[in-house]
């Protein structure tokens, strides 16, 4: 089967970034847990302080669809 790869970034405004923020640490641990999920990682980029890198790998698309 093939593994389904997304790659992408998200933008937060500052007015939503302690809450998004806050979300988003439960969000990564629940996504981390679920069957099939190989890597979910999200990163500050190194120019734009509201700018977050979003890398996700699931074991095929049946996985990737049910998260």
């Amino acid at each position: 089967m093939t593994k389904v790869v997304l790659k992408g970034f998200i933008f937060i405004p500052n007015e939503k970034k302690v809450q998004i923020l806050s979300a988003l640490d439960e969000h990564i641990k629940l996504t981390k847990q679920e069957q099939g999920c190989l890597v979910f990682d999200i990163r500050l980029d190194n120019e734009c302080q509201n700018k977050y890198w979003i890398y996700e790998k699931f074991v095929n698309k049946a996985a990737f669809e049910y998260h």
